[in-house]
């Protein structure tokens, strides 16, 4: 079986309004006939409501207006819906009975056979009930009633998939009683989208996105076991469009292990996403799956490109892209040298250098070399000051510092992100200390000459009052260092 193409990144911020436009254009694509102006129609008709209040002209008239605005909809070629309901709210101006008739007329239209007609009475018939959210508009018999049918579609899996997230999102209305639940409403998304075709995975997305995070990272995280490669890659794909925090393991373990090039491609760009949850873990799963051997180029590319990150600025990183200069697929090369730039140190700098010699005079390897040369290269001049370590950043910021120290030209920030190293050996971090005890071992005239224990015992492991010790004996051996003395 054909792999299905990935869900188009358009849709990583959808609102209801937005949604709506989306599904009404997928819907009367192709129609290619003139639209309507229901407006235009009505002046022409002297049907303006500017009668005598309660009037029978009035009345006559507003009658008038919702009888066309109801028979545009039946017209495939007119898409100014938002103009019909605005006809029809103005005429119906809080009559439940009017209202009562309108609803009867438009759900009607629910067994119309035309899928476009069906979009727009479940459109139209949505955004009133909107509307009618802290209004006298409607009654509430008639809006559970109108509620209610909606629903009914929606849960039809006899229905058009794009009939039944139109009437998924009409129903869907903060602030009335009868709603399905978010958790119901996500769970039947999630099902079109994994199901659907492509225009059916975007508008359902759309739809999602409406929702809170945590009601639709459920449905998603259950369907990455699905045995379709297509469920699984869509529900990676939509959960990193949108933003939903999935457990780590399950996508790492799709990442590693799962047969279908598209779908390990889509779990890297998620695993990407979730640096901010567990830098150290994301950074490791996609370090691993290049040091694997990842058969696929389109896979590789995937991997290198989120390493880039600044989340996972880091020392090991920048090592695993520097060995991906070398891969036989020049796409592979372009992205890991776009991410050297971000996550390149000093080591990066010279295997960049190395490679540029080997890119032709005007590629675009050799103009993606240079860029990187000069960003990298922009942070190893640029001083790390005391003030930029702070104990409650996150570890990517503080291994940033330390890279910054490592990778920088001796005498240009020796003595200040020495010190910055020294002090975050009292880091609350562990991981920190760690690091930090490391490149003091590696930087520093005291720490080469004891090599490889600590000149002054420190272990990041110890308890509180030894570990302060020991970084006391740094903290005087740098001030007996920077005045000179041995």
């Amino acid at each position: 079986m054909s792999e299905v193409a990935p869900l188009p990144r358009v849709v990583h911020s959808i609102s209801r309004a937005a949604f709506a436009a989306v599904l009404m254009m997928l819907a009367l694509a192709g129609a290619g006939m003139h639209a309507a102006r229901v407006r235009g129609d009505e002046s022409a008709a002297g049907g303006g409501l500017g009668g005598p209040a309660g009037g029978a002209r009035a009345a006559v008239d507003r009658d008038r207006i919702t009888a066309r605005a109801l028979a545009r909809l039946r017209d495939p070629g007119d898409r100014d819906v938002e103009g019909i309901v605005d006809r029809l709210a103005e005429a119906l101006r809080g009559d439940g009975r009017r209202w009562s008739d309108v609803a009867g007329r438009l759900l009607a239209l629910l067994g119309h056979g035309d899928r476009a007609v069906v979009i727009r009475a479940i459109d139209a018939t949505g955004d009133l009930v909107r509307r009618s959210v802290g209004s006298e508009l409607l009654v509430t018999r008639v809006d559970q009633t109108v509620l209610a049918r909606l629903q009914e579609v929606a849960s039809d899996r006899g229905r058009d998939a794009l009939v039944r997230l139109a009437a998924l999102a009409a129903q869907s209305v903060r602030g009335r009683e009868g709603t399905l639940s978010d958790e119901a409403s996500a769970g039947t998304a999630v099902a079109l989208l994994v199901k659907g075709d492509e225009a059916v995975a975007a508008a359902a997305v759309g739809f999602l996105e409406t929702l809170p995070r945590d009601a639709v990272a459920v449905p998603l995280a259950a369907h990455l076991g699905r045995p379709e490669a297509v469920a699984r890659r869509r529900a990676l794909e939509a959960a990193a469009i949108l933003g939903v925090p999935l457990p780590l393991e399950p996508v790492g373990a799709l990442l590693r292990e799962d047969e279908s090039a598209s779908v390990r491609a889509a779990a890297a760009r998620l695993v990407g996403r979730l640096t901010s949850r567990d830098p150290e873990a994301a950074g490791r799963l996609l370090r691993e799956a290049l040091r694997d051997g990842e058969p696929s180029p389109r896979v590789r590319e995937a991997l290198c490109g989120e390493l880039g990150r600044p989340g996972l600025v880091g020392r090991e990183n920048s090592r695993v892209l520097c060995s991906m200069l070398d891969d036989p697929i020049v796409e592979v090369r372009w992205v890991a040298l776009e991410a050297l730039a971000t996550a390149g140190d000093r080591y990066a700098f010279l295997q960049v250098s190395r490679h540029l010699l080997d890119e032709p005079e005007g590629s675009r390897g050799a103009r993606l070399a240079r860029e990187a040369q000069k960003r990298i290269m922009s942070r190893i001049r640029r001083p790390t000051q005391p003030e930029e370590y702070r104990p409650e950043a996150r570890l990517e910021e503080k291994r940033a510092i330390i890279e910054a120290v490592r990778a920088a030209p001796a005498g240009v920030v020796q003595e200040k992100g020495i010190d910055a190293l020294i002090s975050m050996l009292a880091d609350p971090d562990p991981g920190a200390r760690a690091e930090a005890a490391e490149a003091l071992r590696e930087l520093t005239p005291a720490g080469r000459d004891a090599a490889p224990a600590d000149p002054f015992g420190y272990r990041f492991d110890d308890p509180a009052d030894t570990r302060r010790d020991a970084a006391r004996g740094w903290r005087e051996w740098y001030w007996r260092w920077t005045r000179g003395e041995r």
